[in-house]
């Protein structure tokens, strides 16, 4: 009898072990996957093909959310959502130098709308929070910059400067400050709005956001009546 427990429980720690590999390999495929189907997506961007863009999204399945959240690199100051733009700022400035044609400006804003439209509101949220860190870090650093020039500023140029000080923009506006500043560069070479029913629709989901936000049971803690 002892020996039949021993020999059950042998099979029972095998099967463990088994079922610990089978989900250690599992999530090696998943990463491999994740990987791979990032490469691609990145690749279509790179090259504004809409079609391979489409694609790839619709082969992205449960993996979506790691993939459209994953770094485009390691020193990435941008998401994969603005990242189309990017890439137009990129061919201004390889080749013959030109300005982009209105078939890019189209393909970057048919681009950026998929990805927008396949985004779930977790991932949407990770990239406002991305790029309002980066504006917050950039407005720090820009800061620092101004107070150590202040410093050793004569006292009227020190006044003039303290008169004429921006006031800090809406942190949480920092992915529609960033459309609005491509949507100006480009303005005059697409016939259509280029980008302005898009930020428009951010701006909409955001104030929306915002709302739904306010509204909720545990945002009105603490307030009495």
């Amino acid at each position: 009898m002892e020996q039949k427990i021993k020999s059950i429980s042998c099979d029972i720690a095998m099967q463990e072990e088994k079922g610990s590999d089978d989900s250690h390999m599992q999530k090696v495929k998943n990463l491999k996957r994740t990987s791979d189907l990032h490469h691609k997506l990145r690749q279509a961007i790179d090259y504004l093909d809409v079609k391979k863009v489409k694609a790839v999204l619709e082969d992205c399945d449960t993996n979506l959310a790691m993939i459209l959240n994953r770094p485009i690199h390691s020193q990435s100051k941008t998401t994969l959502l603005l990242y189309p733009l990017q890439v137009g700022l990129n061919k201004r400035y390889i080749g013959d130098g030109k300005r982009l044609k209105q078939e890019d400006l189209r393909n970057i804003k048919e681009i950026t709308k998929l990805l927008w439209d396949k985004a779930s509101p977790d991932i949407r949220n990770f990239w406002f929070k991305f790029h309002q860190d980066q504006q917050e870090e950039s407005t720090k650093d820009t800061k620092a910059t101004f107070e150590a020039h202040l410093k050793n500023a004569s006292p009227d140029i020190r006044d003039l400067w303290l008169k004429y000080q921006r006031v800090p923009e809406n942190q949480d506006a920092a992915v529609i400050k960033l459309l609005k500043g491509e949507q100006q560069q480009h303005a005059k070479i697409d016939s259509e709005k280029w980008l302005e029913d898009f930020i428009q629709e951010v701006k909409d989901y955001t104030e929306q956001k915002s709302i739904e936000e306010n509204l909720r049971p545990d945002a009105n803690q603490g307030i009495k009546i």
